[in-house]
């Protein structure tokens, strides 16, 4: 369900309150809007167990996973006998469903 910029008007359950998200938005450099907004979106993301957007498609590997990484992307294995069976094969059922 997608809003095109719904407003929500929002009230602090006391003063207390308030002053405890202004102070964490300050210190994030973060109006208390901002700060609310992602805090939010954050949580939402977590519980619905979607990545966040800003991290879609994006991989953290270590020095050693890099380096295997490209190292089998410049050497690759050969393509074993067992393999190439499996292509034969593929291509003929597949072929035969078209």
């Amino acid at each position: 369900m997608l809003r095109q910029h719904a407003a929500t008007t929002f009230r602090f359950p006391t003063p207390e309150f308030r002053d405890l998200i202004d102070s964490a938005a300050q210190i994030r450099g973060m109006t208390s809007a901002a700060f609310i907004l992602a805090a939010a979106k954050k949580e939402a993301e977590k519980i619905i167990g979607e990545p966040p957007l800003e991290n879609a498609g994006r991989w953290e590997l270590s020095a050693e996973e890099s380096r295997r990484v490209a190292e089998a992307l410049l050497n690759p294995r050969p393509i074993s006998p067992r393999m190439k069976s499996l292509t034969r094969h593929r291509k003929k059922f597949t072929r035969s469903a078209q």
